[in-house]
């Protein structure tokens, strides 16, 4: 006798018009399977428009990745090239201008103090402000200094350049905090940063983060930054680079009406 059943094709559908392969298996009596992910059709059958354009769609993003899950680009390690590029007793030669770097290696300087604040060997995490850093810490990190950099009054400046690392080691902080302010202590005392010392970041979360008096100073610090009008910088150059480029260097300096208006 004849089967009255017609050859199954295999067209993929969108699931939500799935049929169960073990259905369709009873059907046909064994003799065709589909794969899972699969609708069966009878030969001769038509699909109509909008089911033929939802079935390319479904086939489509099933092929293109969807741009949610395409990694974003953000800014890397910082390595300061031309710092670590120095060979044995070769210095970077660099010019102050008000207490500051500027001019060609102002970027590289900075970059070269910001490692140097987030090397947990030289920077110290179980303190609660720069003031507690031993003395004979703040003379590794002026070892550390002129070791890669050089400049005329460079000793001079010395006062200027702490003051400035104070501020990168206070950020250096404050990004820490940042990532669990809104947590739980006990979330908060087990995400540990990445090369930090997990005994380290145990007492600067219970010694220092999670204490009374640091959560009013850093409720106090964020009312008194919102109120802030005038930036510090134009663009992404400080005013200071901005003054000494136009005019600064050749002991003309801008006005600072000119440069805001």
């Amino acid at each position: 006798m004849e089967s009255s059943l017609k050859t199954i094709k295999h067209v993929y559908v969108p699931s939500a018009f799935n049929v169960l392969a073990s259905d369709l298996n009873n059907l046909t009596h064994n003799d065709s399977l589909a794969p899972l992910g699969f609708d069966q059709i009878f030969e001769g059958e038509t699909l109509f428009p909008h089911e033929e354009e939802e079935m390319h769609d479904t086939q489509r993003s099933k092929i293109r990745p969807c741009e949610s899950e395409k990694v974003k680009k953000v800014r890397g390690t910082n390595r300061c090239k031309k710092i670590t590029g120095l060979k044995v007793g070769e210095k970077l030669r660099v010019t102050f201008y008000h207490n500051r770097v500027v001019g060609q290696h102002h970027v590289s300087f900075t970059r070269h103090l910001g490692i140097l604040v987030c090397d947990r060997n030289m920077y110290p995490l179980c303190v609660h402000s720069w003031a507690d850093i031993k003395e004979y810490k703040i003379q590794h990190m002026w070892e550390a200094i002129t070791d890669k950099t050089d400049s005329d009054d460079i000793n001079d400046q010395r006062d200027h350049v702490f003051k400035h690392m104070r501020k990168l080691w206070n950020n250096c902080r404050g990004s820490m905090h940042m990532n669990i302010k809104s947590k739980p202590f006990r979330y908060a005392i087990k995400d540990v940063p990445n090369g930090v010392d997990k005994s380290d970041w145990e007492w600067l979360v219970k010694e220092h983060f999670f204490t009374e008096i640091f959560k009013e100073t850093s409720t106090r610090n964020s009312i008194n930054r919102s109120k802030l009008s005038m930036p510090h910088r134009m663009d992404s150059k400080p005013i200071r680079e901005i003054i000494y480029e136009l005019g600064g260097k050749d002991g003309n300096p801008l006005d600072v009406a000119t440069i805001y208006f």
